[in-house]
């Protein structure tokens, strides 16, 4: 189960053991959040947190098996647990998951997946995994139509798309927002790609965009924008040379987004989505001379000093001509 599907499913509302994994820190967070309104009449009371690195599992059990002082449930969360198949089948949190336990609820949270513990029927196990583009921009619309103010498609999905599938970023760029429309009732495309921030990873997303069409006008307009924004030549390099790779890795593999998001060690299969697009402008012959070529100058920069602006140039007047 998604957690978009979990906090809208009524009928998992009173499990009592739930097992959330995933990258997304913002689902991972408001997993608990939506518990404690569930659960918790009166905040601060019978609610307990431990990390499994650091407290013992039977320390955790004994909570468990404590009743409630005030509220009618006790909310017990145990953060970055990895049991393996044996020791989760001998453990104190397997017990409990099998009994018929009232007035305790257990969520299990984690950054990554518990084989053991997705293995257990008991558990609701909710996969908190970055979610569309097309969601975050549904999301952003949604929060800001509570305020009273409209987000046209366009601006969400520019808005969606330089959070590069964060939720945690687009929850604070949708604070942003709100603060800036207070006397507003639209917010347009112009105000987001003014008041939004595009790291330079999102902006170099733009620029291989650009090259792979072919737009000269507005890969050098980008460039521009980097240069200016003061942002170092070496990172600017360094990104667009580590794109074309990650590129050409793309167009050479035949595994999936998800098998390439591993293997390449990215945040997320936005990343690779992204350069899968960008790839499909290129032959493989072509990104391969690219590679050389900024494999190339990135040698005689090391051993010759700092990047300079007309290296940029260069390798980005040769990707357009290529």
């Amino acid at each position: 189960m998604r957690y978009v599907e979990f906090v809208k499913d009524q009928n998992v509302k009173n499990a009592n053991v739930l097992f959330f994994y995933g990258e997304e820190s913002f689902f991972r967070e408001n997993a608990v959040k939506v518990l404690k309104e569930r659960f918790l009449a009166m905040e601060g009371i019978d609610f307990d947190v431990f990390d499994a690195k650091s407290v013992p599992i039977e320390t955790v059990a004994s909570v468990l098996n404590t009743p409630p002082f005030l509220n009618t449930k006790r909310l017990v969360v145990l953060k970055e647990y990895y049991p393996t198949a044996k020791e989760y089948e001998k453990s104190l949190i397997s017990l409990f998951a099998k009994t018929e336990q009232d007035f305790a609820v257990l969520a299990i949270i984690n950054e990554k997946p518990c084989d053991a513990i997705l293995s257990d029927s008991f558990f609701l196990s909710v996969d908190c995994a970055k979610e569309s583009d097309a969601y975050l921009a549904y999301y952003a619309q949604k929060k800001l139509e509570k305020q009273g103010v409209f987000l046209p498609s366009s601006a969400a999905s520019i808005l969606a798309e330089s959070c590069a599938g964060s939720m945690t970023r687009l929850s604070v760029e949708i604070e942003k927002l709100i603060a800036f429309s207070l006397e507003k009732e639209k917010i347009t495309k112009e105000d987001v790609e003014n008041l939004v921030h595009r790291d330079i990873e999102m902006q170099v997303f733009d620029l291989t965009d650009a090259l792979s069409k072919r737009n000269s006008e507005r890969s050098l307009r980008i460039l521009d924008v980097l240069i200016a924004n003061n942002e170092k030549p070496q990172m600017i390099f360094a990104a667009i040379y580590n794109a074309f790779r990650r590129m050409l890795h793309v167009s050479l593999s035949s595994k999936t987004d998800a098998e390439l998001t591993a293997d390449l060690g990215v945040k997320s299969a936005y990343a690779i989505k992204k350069s899968r697009q960008a790839a499909s402008g290129f032959t493989k012959k072509s990104l391969k001379k690219i590679c050389d070529k900024l494999c190339d100058s990135d040698q005689k920069m090391k051993s010759g000093g700092l990047v300079s602006d007309g290296v940029l140039y260069d390798c980005v007047y040769y990707i357009l001509s290529t």
